[in-house]
């Protein structure tokens, strides 16, 4: 540089200096293959606005400051110095940087960045298009004094100030001097010999380590997470918009695409373009992490393809480039499929119930833009709509033809997974049309193209998101440009570079935190210390990290340090905590500061400041996605809580001095060891997929003794959806589906899944699977009609309390019985192995169960397992699998689940091949596998699971058999001493006291009529389904919510009156237990803590007193009344809140049941601007929450059930005194009465509810809800309304609500969808889905009874099989849309296109126990009171007859109802003995003896009965 304007001659130290730099320069470049010149400059990296970072550059033998070894950047200015002193070869190092793109129109440019990390798309450098005016500047000068002969330096050297110290520059090179030293070596304490220096491209071959990374892009708000493997998710504020779950093993879920060739036999199998989820046996897949984008490539033979993924930084949009090169001389016709599964919702919640969350959600297809829009819209209070697209942005080969699906259940088909779709989609569309979702949503698009020969074709896809659907239109017009596309892209990599450069992270420190982030995302095995036999009960509970602001549920990692040496580590982790925050993984590090207390603290000092400079860093990032950086000294730690960091620790740290790179290195090797370990081992998958569609469903028959429904399922014949039994007694339950599959839980069946509950009704999963194998061909099939079954026909068999699966194949006939103990925490599988063939065979039996322990996938991360051997005699010890819930935050610590594996023969209960390690019965591809031996691994730390194996060999015509025990208790020792006695009943004998426990419920009451089906539901499963699973269970398929509600149950119990009286007595204390002092009661709890909802609903506790006053007119037990039962003390709700969730507590004060009702009533006087009773948040129907959520709205139905309530309750006030009660309700009743009879009424039939505004609801002006059919219903229950105003309002109901030729009773007409003022959050339900215009069975039960009453016998049982599954089923016009189960209720059926008559959730459902009571009291006709029955037949008028018998307190009575036209039939009882009892004559069963018959004739119209 001196020498722009200073003379230096030739010889001189100067010019000596000069000429041996450039030799060093010329050197250093020829080295490493680049032109030379190396001098300070910008470089190929910018910050946020998007300025070039300049930095010193240079030669290390020149440099008095080293610059970083794989910094390598070529200024051309330096180049242009140069020619000062080698002119010639200056001008050939400038030629070839010209052609290396240095030159532009305005000269060379700033630099060439050949730094290997901020290189993109594989190229060797990077121009740094800029151009600084000091560098340009000196080039000039240079250049002047090249070309004008030095015309600059003899400027300068003419001032007299210069030529006076001229002869200073002549000075000449010293006779000895230094040699110029080579580079300093890295010293020793930093130098890392184990580690290659990372890449800035990081090749990935997919399934080669256990644990691979992750690598996240974002633009701080639309973020994607991507695995080498296909898998990740993307999100968008605060939203999953593609499904995710927590399984590192399957790691199924993400953005994939399929590839389907075309063959002349058709079109094959789709396999996926990553290595999950449908790897290509035939494909060699790979990938590379760049910093800004992925490229995932699979490689087969004739065809290569790589898909590039990355995020744009101006849009919340992804793009995925897939590029298939067609290496073959032929032209090939494929179909490339996108698929994803729709969430846009957060993981949490749509683990929890997503088959609710997706009804939410709606799509339509647009041709023109080839574009997919879905929507989810907001059905809580203070949610926005989320708003996505999934669109074909640009292809550079014209498609054959586009089509998309949204309908998951059409994508994948029943029983499969992503492993083995169907891939079916429709006919293209060109125009805009509806995407119907099935109510189960996926996003895919089929394109069908054409690659020639030697040819490569482009197709980008792209999915975007946003809170407006005109924001994503405008999103899908601009990047269907291909120049936006192509911005994208290089604005995407310049915003990358800026990144590493605030973060300035190493390559290997970048790779540690990318293998991290998989660690963080995906709960995986962890390495912990031995803990021998040590129970782990108290060990943990992460309520007490909340008072450090942590909760517990994100991952988290745990960093111990004590010395200066090791902060080192916690810069690296707060900088990835930075990434993570950036990339929408929210985690928490906590660091255990063990350093000495001192009153300098060094450490302490500086783990503060780090946490304070990353604080201030993410203060304006979103509070949900912004990670937590917790500084904490050990010594303020209890024991309880130091060990509940390192439990719930996804990794746990020793800050030693050693960098991050390190730890996660011996982190992959443990899990890598362990991968080798498996992957040397022989083993077999499932059965070949059965590639067939079933279109009907299957064929079945009610058993007439047991009632058991028995059907076969087949390839092409099976149920659209799950068709389960529920197995249950009060503390403990599971679900066993047509496929095999199923859940079980102990105490709450939401909050306590000893195995995980999927919601899935189209693969329907499950927790627990059992197989067979053969080993001699090593073929391994499923027990069950699912997945991996069996190319044979399925015999099924539901009953009261058991299912028996069976199958033939080949010459073994398998069976398969799944039974609850009656009384104890127990389940058995029974399966039964018989060999009808003429050649001996050797089986394998196999179980295997996933277990959770808790509520979500997460509290499995707390879960330990071990073996132990229980003693017992010596030939016969029991080996028992344990899994240990260590975190006791829910309740439930120290509860253990066991598995016990009984086979015939001498091994008896000694286990010889079982595992308690998830991971070995997957693969690498995410596929089940099922090891020759399984690896007897058990301990903390494992992905938790039970499996076990027995084997066995059959000659022809010998049976084998075996039996899997799922136990459970509350703690481990109570769950050992349990296992050790589980087996001592017998199998068999279990199996018997259950079938016997249930007859002697539901034989109580039984009828039979000509209608077989109604007998089958009567008899059997009404109650069945009432008791198993609404009031043990607590669970269907389709709703496990292990609470109980406060008017659910009670309404449930009701049907129990008559036939389990004390079931209903110990609702009625329970529910009266839930009641604050003030008189309102808590919506729901959970068992058994009591945390539940304290809501402004109104309806809730008046089912107290209704079902109280029942109970006492049924069982005449007064005594009741009089019992004592305290009340909760809990905070208020706050003014303008609807609900609050808390633990309430029990009160000091308590009351006698008859004040608890009392109380309810009290409650519930206060009327609105009408007269009527206040709704508050909601009535009967939750949906409609903002009816009257201010405080002023009314509600006609409750109006009609006050009154029905008052009537019946205050007789019971009267015999107490309590006469000014009685008095006050009696004029409420009066007031309601004439708001009922006047502002109520609508001309032809009754108003549903008024808003707080006064507005009407449910009048025939308005355009949506123009009547709803509970208040029409109730006006004749209730028996308020004059007698014609109930036969009009009726009348309304079969003209508007009744659809005969779809069987539908509508709950109301139009659906709720634009409606001002909003009624809630049953809007958002879809037209005709559940209380949104469906048929909701519960209120259709109610028009049945109000049918009834009116004597419209004939409509009464007409509605009766409209409702009744089984009728529904067994019609071939409305049973392939049902798809339900035919013996159970279904809580709703779909009324509107394009779902008409399809079923709903069945099982779960409250409709069971009224559907019980209308058969039995509005049809059949029994009336109880204290003692005494009567008959008050609604026989339908072409049943010549009926019999129903009671059986009550030893005695038995037969009850023959005859129609009035059935005389023989009548003349044949009464022959017969029966005596005579008149239509509503009360008899008195202790005076009718121990057996009697009775014989009544039915008059029309009847009366009802006199008081008894």
């Amino acid at each position: 540089m001196p020498a722009l304007v200073l003379d230096e001659p030739a010889g001189s130290a100067l010019a000596s200096a000069a000429h041996a730099a450039i030799h060093a320069q010329q050197r250093f470049g020829h080295e490493r293959c680049v032109p030379w010149g190396l001098s300070e400059s910008a470089y190929a990296a910018t910050d946020h606005t998007l300025a070039y970072q300049y930095a010193p550059q240079g030669v290390a033998r020149l440099a008095l400051r080293r610059t970083p070894p794989d910094e390598l950047v070529v200024a051309p200015y330096a180049t242009l110095l140069a020619a000062m002193f080698a002119p010639g070869a200056a001008v050939a190092n400038l030629r070839r940087l010209e052609q290396l793109q240095a030159r532009a129109d305005m000269g060379f440019i700033e630099a060439l960045d050949f730094t290997p990390e901020r290189q993109t798309a594989g190229s060797a450098c990077t121009p740094v298009h800029a151009f600084m005016s000091h560098h340009q500047g000196m080039a000039l000068v240079a250049l002047a004094n090249v070309l004008l002969d030095g015309a600059p330096r003899r400027w300068t050297m003419a001032d007299a100030r210069w030529e006076a110290v001229a002869p200073l520059l002549q000075e000449r090179v010293p006779r000895e001097v230094s040699r110029l030293p080579a580079p300093e070596p890295i010293p020793h304490c930093i130098r890392q010999p184990a580690l290659a220096p990372a890449p800035a491209v990081r090749d990935i071959v997919p399934g080669q380590s256990a644990l691979q990374p992750t690598l996240l892009m974002s633009n701080g708000r639309y973020s994607v997470a991507l695995r080498a493997n296909g898998a990740g998710w993307s999100r968008f504020a605060g939203a999953d918009v593609s499904r995710w779950r927590d399984d590192a093993l399957r790691d199924a879920y993400g953005t994939f695409f399929y590839l389907r060739r075309h063959t002349a036999s058709g079109r094959a199998a789709p396999v996926s373009l990553t290595q999950h989820p449908a790897p290509d046996a035939q494909a060699h897949y790979q990938a590379s992490f760049h910093s800004d984008h992925a490229c995932l490539s699979a490689r087969w033979s004739d065809l290569h393809t790589c898909c590039t993924v990355w995020v744009s930084p101006e849009d919340d949009i992804e793009l995925r480039r897939v590029e298939l090169h067609n290496t073959s001389a032929q032209t090939m016709t494929v179909d490339v499929v996108s698929m994803w599964e729709v969430s846009l919702l957060g993981s949490r919640t749509d683990e929890a119930h997503p088959a609710f969350a997706n009804l939410f959600v709606s799509a339509d297809w647009d041709g023109a833009d080839q574009a997919l829009y879905l929507v989810r819209k907001p059905h809580v209070d203070g949610q926005d709509a989320v708003h996505a697209v999934h669109f074909i942005a640009h292809t550079n080969q014209p498609l054959v033809r586009v089509r998309a699906q949204a309908d998951r259940a059409a994508w994948l088909g029943r029983n499969r997974d992503a492993a083995h779709p169907r891939a079916h989609h429709g006919a293209a569309q060109p125009g805009a049309a509806q995407a119907h979702t099935g109510l189960d949503p996926v996003a895919s698009l089929c394109i069908q193209i054409t690659v020639p020969a030697h040819a490569s074709v482009q197709t980008t896809f792209a999915t975007a998101a946003a809170t407006q659907r005109a924001a994503l239109e405008t999103l899908v017009d601009r990047y269907r440009q291909p120049s936006v596309i192509e911005r994208s892209t290089l604005m995407s990599a310049t915003f990358a570079q800026a990144r590493q450069r605030d973060w300035a992270l190493p390559g290997e420190e970048r790779q540690a935190l990318q293998t991290l982030s998989t660690v963080l995302a995906l709960l995986h095995s962890r390495p912990e210390a031995p803990t021998g036999t040590a129970t782990c009960e108290l060990s943990c509970d992460r309520r007490t990290l909340w008072r450090f602001g942590l909760s517990g549920e994100r991952p988290l990692i745990v960093v111990d340090i004590a010395a200066l040496h090791g902060v080192r580590l916690v810069h690296a982790l707060t900088q990835g905590l930075r990434l993570w925050t950036w990339g929408a993984l929210a985690c928490d590090v906590v660091i255990l500061n063990a350093e000495p207390w001192s009153y300098l603290m060094p450490v302490q000092m500086q783990l503060l400041a780090q946490r304070d400079s990353y604080t201030a860093d993410v203060a304006a990032a979103v509070p949900a996605r912004t990670c937590g950086l917790q500084v904490l000294h050990l010594g303020d730690l209890a024991p309880l809580e130091q060990a509940t960091l390192r439990r719930l620790a996804r990794v746990r740290l020793s800050a030693d001095g050693r960098p991050l790179s390190h730890h996660v290195a011996e982190l992959v090797q443990w899990h890598d060891a362990s991968l080798a370990e498996r992957t040397g081992k022989s083993g077999a998958g499932l059965a070949p997929w059965v590639d067939a569609v079933a279109e009907q469903p299957p064929e079945g028959q009610f058993d007439s003794a047991s009632g058991s429904f028995r059907f076969s399922v087949s390839a092409t014949r099976r149920p659209s959806r799950p068709w389960i039994n529920v197995l249950a007694n009060p503390d403990f339950g599971a679900h066993i589906s047509e496929a095999g599959a199923g859940y079980s839980w102990a105490g709450n069946s939401r909050l306590q899944q000893l195995t995980a509950w999927s919601n899935d009704p189209v693969a329907d999963p499950g927790g627990e699977n059992f197989y067979v194998q053969d080993l001699h061909t090593h073929e391994v099939w499923n027990l069950g009609a699912g997945a991996g079954c069996a190319e044979t026909e399925y015999g099924v068999e539901h009953g009261r309390g058991t299912t028996t699966i069976r199958h033939r194949r080949g010459g073994v006939e398998i069976s398969a019985t799944w039974c609850v103990d009656a009384v104890q925490s127990l389940k058995q599988v029974r399966i039964v192995l018989c060999n009808l063939g003429p050649r001996v065979v050797h089986l394998r039996t196999i179980g295997t169960l996933e277990w959770l322990l808790g509520a979500q996938r997460t509290d499995r991360q707390s879960v330990d397992t071990a073996m132990q051997r229980l003693p017992g005699s010596a030939s016969a010890p029991t080996d028992v699998l344990l899994a240990t819930q260590c975190d006791a935050h829910g309740g439930w610590g120290g509860s253990t689940a066991f598995l016990v594996l009984h086979s015939d023969g001498p091994a008896g209960a000694r286990l010889r091949d079982w595992t308690c390690d998830r991971r070995e019965l997957f693969d690498a591809r995410g596929q089940r596998v099922f090891p020759d031996r399984l690896g007897a691994r058990a301990g903390p730390g494992l992905d938790p699971c039970a499996a076990a194996s027995t084997s066995t060999t059959l000659q022809p015509g010998q049976i084998h058999g075996c039996v899997f025990v799922l136990g459970h208790a509350p703690t481990r020792a109570g769950a050992l001493a349990l296992a050790g006695v589980c087996l001592e009943q017998g199998v068999l004998a279990r199996e018997a006291m259950v079938r016997q426990r249930w007859a002697a419920l539901l034989d109580a009451v039984v009828v039979d009529t000509p209608d077989p089906l109604f007998n089958a539901l009567t008899n059997h499963w009404l109650l069945y389904q009432t008791v198993a699973c609404r009031l043990w269970a607590r669970a269907g398929f389709y709703q496990a919510g292990g609470a109980f509600g406060f008017r659910d149950q009670l309404q449930d119990t009701l049907a129990l009156a008559v036939t389990a009286p004390q079931l209903l007595r110990q609702q009625l204390r329970l529910a009266a237990s839930r009641q604050f002092v003030e008189g309102d009661v808590q919506h729901w709890w959970h068992p058994p803590g009591g945390a539940g909802v304290r809501t402004r609903c109104s309806d809730d506790l008046l089912w107290l007193p209704y079902a109280a006053a029942h109970y006492v007119q049924v069982s005449g037990d007064a005594a009741l009344l009089e019992e004592s039962v305290p009340f909760l003390d809990g905070p208020p709700l706050p003014a303008g809140a609807q609900d609050a969730y808390y633990e309430p507590q029990v009160s000091a004060h308590e009351a006698s049941v008859y004040e608890h009702c009392a109380r309810a009533i009290d409650h519930s006087l206060a009327v609105g601007l009408h007269g009527l009773p206040l709704m508050g948040s909601g009535d009967w129907n939750d949906g409609m929450n903002h009816v009257g959520d201010q405080g002023r709205g009314e509600s006609v139905w409750l109006g009609w059930f006050l009154c029905r309530l008052v009537e019946d309750f205050s007789p019971l006030a009267q015999a107490r005194g309590d006469n000014q009660r009685v008095a006050r309700w009696h004029s409420a009743a009066q007031g309601w009465r004439a708001a009922l009879q006047g502002p109520a009424w609508d001309g032809q039939w009754f108003k549903r509810a008024f808003f707080d505004d006064g507005t009407a609801l449910g009048t025939h002006s308005a355009l949506e809800c123009r009547i709803d059919l509970i208040a029409q219903a109730w006006s004749v229950l209730s028996g308020v309304a004059p007698p014609e105003r109930q036969q009009m309002a009726m009348a309304s109901v079969a003209r508007w609500l009744v659809d005969d030729a779809h069987g539908l009773n509508r709950l109301l007409e139009p659906p709720l969808q634009q409606s001002v003022p909003h009624a809630g959050y049953i809007q958002a339900y879809p037209p005709g889905v559940r209380e949104n215009g469906g048929q909701y069975a519960h209120a259709g039960v109610w028009k049945l009874m109000a049918q009834a009453q009116l004597g419209d016998a004939d409509g009464a049982f007409r509605t009766f099989t409209q409702l009744s599954p089984a009728h529904r089923w067994a019609d071939p016009q409305q049973s392939p849309a049902y798809g339900l189960e035919p013996y159970v209720m279904a809580a709703d059926v779909y009324t509107h296109a394009p779902y008409v008559g399809r079923g709903g959730w069945s099982w779960y459902t409250g409709a069971a126990a009224w559907m019980h009571r209308a058969a039995i009291e509005s049809i059949c006709g029994l009336r109880v009171r204290a003692g005494s029955v009567c008959i008050v037949p609604g026989l339908p008028s072409h049943w010549p007859m009926a019999t129903l018998t009671l059986r009550r307190n030893g005695r038995t009575h037969r009850f023959i109802v005859c129609n009035a036209q059935a005389t023989t039939e009548l003349e044949q009882a009464l022959a017969q003995g029966a005596q005579r009892l008149q239509a509503g004559q009360w008899l008195v069963l202790p005076e009718a003896g121990d057996a009697s018959s009775h014989v009544v004739l039915q008059a029309r119209p009847h009366n009802p009965p006199a008081s008894a």
